[in-house]
């Protein structure tokens, strides 16, 4: 899977937004937010990770996070991402 082109992902009061530019906005309406771990999985797809390698990621870089919880959490990102039409198989 992969994030869509023609998407600027940007910084607004300490959240990420992802704003489609260019020909994807003819296509999507809106923006999404995504909080710091959110931006981490985009940041991982965007190198072309897949959801295990980015769960096993999460649980090396915040304390406390199981990898259970951190694949539920990347799967419900990854889920939301696929609804708003800006990842592709």
């Amino acid at each position: 899977m992969k994030l869509i082109d023609d998407i600027v992902l940007t910084e607004v009061a300490g959240d990420y937004v992802a704003v489609p530019v260019g020909q994807a906005s003819q296509v999507l309406n809106g923006i999404v937010r995504l909080n710091k771990t959110g931006k981490d999985i985009w940041d991982g797809l965007a190198a072309g990770s897949s959801a295990q390698q980015l769960a096993d990621a999460l649980v090396q870089k915040y304390d406390g996070v199981d990898s259970e919880a951190a694949r539920g959490y990347v799967d419900d990102v990854i889920g939301k991402l696929r609804q708003a039409g800006l990842v592709v198989e």
